[in-house]
C-alpha cells in the first residue's frame, strides 16, 4: 500500500491521487502529450508512470492478458483528466490549503512510515521529490475542499426521504442481515463496448484471486463515484442495490470478490468484507443507516453531474494513442 492510500484515511480524503513524478523516472519518451485539459497539459510520462506503479503492485504475480495494459492507461488517463479538472475548478474558486496544512498531512504520513529510511524509500519507490510530494499534498486539499463546496454542500437529505426509504426497505419492521461492500463497475459505453467491458472485468477478477487489492483496484477502474473511497458502499441490505447485485451479495463469501455480475449498466465487482445481524427493534441506528445510504445515492449523483459539467466546458483534447474516452 502506499502514502497515497495511507493518506486518504476514509471518504472525506477521496484518495485523490494528483500523478506529479520526478523527470528522472519517467520512461524514454514521457514528454510526449497524452491529453490536453484546458491550459494544463498531461504528458505520457504522468500516464506511464502510474501505470507502471498500478501494474507493479496490481499483477506481479503473473502476465497480463493481451490489452490490459490498454484499458489501465485508458482508466489511468481518464482519472488524471477528472483530477486536473477537479483541481482547477478548485482555483478558479480561489480555494487555499495553508503551507501548516500541508505539514501537518507530510507529518502524518512520516508518522505512519515509523522512521526516516521508511520515508525516503517511500518517495524513491514513489519517484517523487519531497518537494513534488508537498504538491500533491496541497493538490489533495484543494480538490477535497471544492468536492466540499460543490457536491457536499448541496445534498440535503429529508426526513420525508428517509421515511420512504425505510418504508420500501421495511426496515423497521423487521431485522435482518446486512453487509459491508466494495463494488467495482466497468461500465458499457459508446467507447467500450459489450465484449471489452466483459473482458476487462474478467481480468481484474483474476487479479483479484491473485492477491490484488479490491480497493486499488476499484480507484483505478471503476466508474463508480465511489472509486476514490476504494469502491466502498458501506452497509447494504437486501432491495437497496440492483436485483442482481443483491443476489451476488448473498451467496458471495466474506472478503471473496463475487465473478462478473452484469446489469444493464455494465459488469460488477463485488466484495463483502463484513455481515451483521440488526434487530427489529434498533429503529435509530436503522434510520440513521438508511440516512446514510440516501446520503451516499445522492453523492454519487451529485459528483458524477459537476464532474460532468466540469468536463463539458472544459477544451479537453485527447491523443489519438493516448486512450480515453473524453
Amino acid at each position: 500500500m502506499t502514502w497515497r492510500m495511507r493518506a486518504a484515511g476514509g471518504a472525506a480524503a477521496l484518495a485523490v491521487l494528483m500523478a506529479a513524478p520526478c523527470d528522472a523516472q519517467r520512461p524514454v519518451g514521457g514528454d510526449r502529450i497524452a491529453a490536453v485539459v484546458n491550459d494544463d497539459v498531461i504528458t505520457d510520462g504522468d500516464v506511464q508512470v502510474r501505470v507502471a506503479a498500478l501494474m507493479e503492485r496490481t499483477d506481479a504475480d503473473g502476465a497480463s492478458p493481451r490489452g490490459a495494459e490498454t484499458a489501465m492507461r485508458s482508466a489511468v488517463l481518464q482519472r488524471l483528466i477528472e483530477e486536473r479538472l477537479m483541481l482547477q475548478e478548485a482555483k478558479r474558486l480561489g480555494l487555499t490549503a495553508s503551507s501548516q496544512e500541508v505539514a501537518e498531512r507530510l507529518d502524518r504520513i512520516r508518522q505512519q512510515l515509523k522512521t526516516e529510511d521508511a520515508f525516503t524509500a517511500m518517495l524513491r519507490e514513489e519517484g517523487l521529490t519531497e518537494e513534488h510530494l508537498k504538491q500533491e499534498l496541497r493538490d489533495q486539499i484543494l480538490i477535497q475542499r471544492a468536492i466540499e463546496r460543490e457536491v457536499r454542500a448541496k445534498i440535503v437529505v429529508s426526513p420525508g426521504e428517509i421515511d420512504g426509504a425505510l418504508s420500501r426497505h421495511g426496515v423497521e419492521a423487521e431485522g435482518g442481515e446486512e453487509a459491508q461492500v466494495r463494488h467495482l463497475l466497468v461500465r458499457v459505453t459508446p467507447e467500450r463496448p459489450v465484449e471489452e467491458a466483459r473482458e476487462l472485468a474478467t481480468h481484474l477478477y483474476e487479479r483479484l484471486h491473485r492477491g490484488a487489492l479490491f480497493e486499488e483496484l476499484a480507484r483505478t477502474y471503476s466508474d463508480d463515484p465511489h472509486a476514490h473511497e476504494g469502491g466502498l458502499l458501506g452497509w447494504v441490505r437486501p432491495g437497496q442495490l440492483l436485483p442482481e447485485l443483491d443476489a451476488a451479495i448473498a451467496s458471495a463469501p466474506a472478503h471473496e470478490a463475487t465473478p462478473p455480475v452484469q446489469t444493464r449498466l455494465g459488469f460488477h465487482l463485488m466484495m463483502v468484507e463484513e455481515r451483521r445481524h440488526v434487530q427489529a427493534d434498533d429503529a435509530a441506528a436503522s434510520r440513521r443507516q438508511v440516512e446514510d445510504q440516501v446520503y451516499q445515492e445522492k453523492f454519487r449523483e451529485v459528483l458524477a453531474g459537476w464532474l460532468q459539467r466540469l468536463q463539458r466546458k472544459a477544451y479537453i483534447s485527447v491523443s489519438a494513442d493516448a486512450g480515453g474516452s473524453f
